[in-house]
């Protein structure tokens, strides 16, 4: 299997390193985030979003799951019913 993907070629003491890939995408600043937030022009659905995102640091396929049924607002929680996952 390994030689299929190309991982290891030859012996293990002549193997070769992957490159890795270099991740451009980087963490939003505070600042920026307040700086969206804080225009007229960005619908309150987004600042919605930005704000759930950056302040529980939950994965955005997790907010984007959640639904309106899915908040306690006493407790300032949501409770997802079922755990989903994007693309299945």
């Amino acid at each position: 299997m390994a030689l299929r993907f190309k991982i290891l070629t030859g012996t293990p003491a002549r193997a070769e390193r992957c490159r890795e890939t270099v991740n451009a995408t980087g963490a939003v600043s505070p600042s920026a985030i307040e700086r969206t937030l804080s225009r007229r022009d960005v619908p309150l659905r987004e600042k919605t979003l930005w704000r759930l995102l950056f302040e529980s640091a939950a994965r955005a396929g997790e907010v984007l799951t959640l639904n309106i049924e899915d908040r306690d607002l006493d407790n300032r929680r949501a409770q997802p019913g079922v755990t989903r996952r994007l693309g299945r």
